[in-house]
């Protein structure tokens, strides 16, 4: 049994919906398309599809195993492309993953514009703030913030991210406006949620001495957005990335507190599969988003007169 093929007659009948018109596709009869996936059935021991007079139907099993073929034949694809030197530009399914607001916010203008000059290439993209397994989920690349990543995949820092302890005017005229980190305790602060670790906040000064502080409140939440509309509604003190507030910051609806102190940056993050060759496709977005947003981005260097 040739079983790189038979993996491609399993993949086309998967996607054509058929085993007609996937035999069509790889130019052999349809009594030979099916005698491909029953070999590879009797080879795996598991039942792939589910044949009726009118339909073909893909198990559980089959859909875990379609994955995996396609991310193999795209691996095969992408090698010997490189080894024969036919595949000088990017081309094929680019299957790429992002944070919900920094991809929404920043990264997907990135990726517009990589679609427009890499026309070949076919954008898949995905939205997500949860760690990824990138191999078995079959991304060919996830873009993530924060800490350095924990990752099977490769990964390398392709930007950084700066915050912001903030609060709307209105707020601050009504509550008092901090000047100190530990004041910030007297606050109604924003969380990011209610684990203990994301109420303590980590603020350091000019000397790079850090300083934590406990903070509550009455709201908390997984989404940045819902933070900032609450912030900007006279909520409280929000610790809010500076890409998502720099409008806000521009038309006062959001002021910098505790302006003598800053908050430690992290990193913005490229996460690809373990492989000895990366696809050019893949290789030019993340050489695009760290041309793009430098070692610093602009949103983490402007100031709209406050003291940083």
């Amino acid at each position: 049994m040739d079983k790189i093929t038979s993996m491609n007659v399993f993949v086309d009948v998967v996607e054509q919906g058929g085993f007609t018109p996937a035999a069509a596709k790889q130019g052999i009869s349809r009594a030979a398309a099916s005698k491909h996936i029953i070999q590879l059935e009797k080879h795996l021991g598991a039942k792939l599809l589910n044949r009726t007079t009118r339909r073909v139907d893909i198990t559980d099993q089959g859909r875990a195993y379609y994955d995996h073929c396609k991310q193999i034949l795209s691996q095969i694809e992408e090698a010997e492309s490189l080894i024969s030197g036919e595949e000088t530009r990017p081309e094929g399914v680019l299957r790429v993953n992002v944070p919900m607001t920094l991809g929404g916010r920043r990264l997907n203008q990135l990726i517009c514009d990589y679609a427009r000059s890499c026309p070949e290439v076919k954008i898949d993209l995905g939205f997500g703030d949860r760690p990824l397994s990138i191999e078995e989920e079959g991304y060919d690349l996830a873009i993530r913030s924060g800490e350095e990543p924990d990752s099977t995949g490769n990964w390398k820092k392709i930007s950084s991210l700066g915050f912001l302890v903030c609060a709307s005017p209105v707020y601050l005229t009504h509550a008092g406006e901090p000047w100190e980190p530990h004041e910030l305790a007297e606050h109604n602060c924003l969380t990011a949620n209610l684990s203990p670790e994301k109420t303590t906040w980590i603020l350091k000064d000019r000397l790079n001495k850090t300083q934590e502080v406990k903070v509550s409140g009455n709201f908390a939440s997984d989404n940045c957005e819902a933070i900032r509309q609450a912030a900007i509604n006279h909520l409280g003190i929000a610790l809010l990335p500076r890409y998502m507030i720099d409008d806000d910051l521009r038309r006062t609806r959001l002021k910098q507190v505790v302006p003598s102190w800053s908050v430690p940056e992290q990193g913005i993050y490229a996460i690809y599969p373990r492989r000895h060759i990366l696809s050019p496709k893949v290789q030019t977005l993340v050489n695009l988003f760290q041309t793009r947003l430098g070692d610093s981005p602009e949103w983490n260097r402007r100031l709209y007169g406050v003291v940083s």
